[in-house]
């Protein structure tokens, strides 16, 4: 409180008490009439601290929208870099994997015979391009689905029975042959349609992958086999490039 009202709140509480000692109604009309000036005065004097105060407010306001503004573009900034350094990694992988099918592409023509292609395959599907487990299936053409080949890498040797793998190949076979299209499944929830999501679901329990790719391979245009690979984590799951990439393979085997 400044010094000028200090002094104005001393004197009135002065002039209280002499008139409350003295008793005179003409003091008491002099000091209702002194109280009043007073209020009016004090209103007057705080109203450019109200006026002072709606400027600070306002000011307060302009800094909240320009920190928002910020925020919101920070987040932005952020999202852009995200999704940067995931197309970055995309096309890095994509580069290295066709690196490692050009290089793949020169022993699979060296091989002469369908046992030591198919586990060929496998083995550089796991350790050339990066997925965890893969099983080709080459089917005898004249006995329709029935497997000819099948060779695996990555797969513990008790994690499918024969029962087991011969119910998965069956599984994966029947949709990718029929239609000779691959199929991609990301992790739960990846599926067209809730019953084409449970069938790759089981496939994916069978198979113990949480993401899996099963690319047909094309013998003079018929589907006559398939290559099944996938991933768990930390691995992470598998996008549309794998199956671009695998895809690529199975057109080099389809060559030999």
């Amino acid at each position: 409180m400044p010094l000028s009202m200090k002094l104005v709140v001393l004197f009135s509480l002065l002039l209280l008490i002499l008139i409350a000692l003295s008793g005179s109604t003409l003091l008491r009309a002099a000091y209702s009439l002194f109280i009043v000036l007073v209020g009016i005065s004090l209103f007057s004097s705080q109203e450019p601290l109200r006026q002072q105060l709606e400027v600070y407010r306002k000011e307060l306001d302009r800094m909240n929208r320009i920190c928002d503004e910020l925020d919101q573009n920070t987040k932005i900034i952020v999202q852009t870099d995200l999704e940067l350094t995931r197309t970055q990694e995309a096309l890095d992988k994509k580069i290295s994997g066709l690196y490692a099918l050009h290089g793949l592409s020169k022993r699979i023509l060296s091989v002469r015979s369908v046992a030591q292609l198919c586990q060929l395959i496998t083995e550089a599907t796991v350790a050339t391009l990066g997925f965890e487990k893969a099983i080709l299936c080459i089917t005898d053409p004249e006995a329709g689905t029935r497997p000819a080949a099948v060779a695996q890498s990555g797969l513990e040797p008790d994690e499918l029975t024969k029962p087991d793998l011969s119910r998965l190949l069956e599984m994966v076979g029947q949709p990718v042959l029929a239609r000779g299209e691959p199929l991609l499944f990301a992790g739960a929830g990846s599926g067209s349609t809730p019953a084409a999501d449970r069938a790759l679901q089981r496939i994916s329990t069978l198979a113990q992958m949480r993401s899996f790719a099963a690319v047909p391979l094309l013998l003079k245009g018929r589907p006559q086999g398939f290559l099944l690979a996938g991933t768990n984590p930390p691995y992470p799951d598998l996008e549309q490039s794998d199956v671009e990439l695998t895809s690529i393979l199975m057109s080099e085997v389809g060559v030999a």
